[in-house]
C-alpha cells in the first residue's frame, strides 16, 4: 500500500517516471513471496496503465495485466 500510496502523491504532482517506478516496485515486492500483501496489486497494474495512457501510449497500457 505504501507503494500505491506514495505513486499518488507523484502523479497528482506530475513526477509519472518516479511514480511509474514506484508502482514497479511495489508489483516487483509483491511477487517476491517474502512479504505477503493484503493489498491486491490490480490497482498498481492499473495506475501503471494510465500512465502509459496519459503518455499517449495505448500499446503498452493495453499489455498491461492484473
Amino acid at each position: 500500500m505504501a507503494h500505491w500510496l506514495a505513486a499518488s502523491v507523484l502523479v497528482a504532482r506530475q513526477v509519472l517516471d518516479e511514480a511509474e517506478r514506484e508502482l514497479v516496485a511495489g508489483l516487483l515486492d509483491s511477487c517476491d513471496g517474502e512479504h505477503p500483501s493484503r493489498f491486491s496489486g490490480v490497482v498498481l497494474h492499473w495506475m501503471v496503465a494510465l500512465i502509459a495512457l496519459s503518455r499517449g501510449d495505448a500499446a503498452r497500457a493495453r499489455l498491461v495485466r492484473a
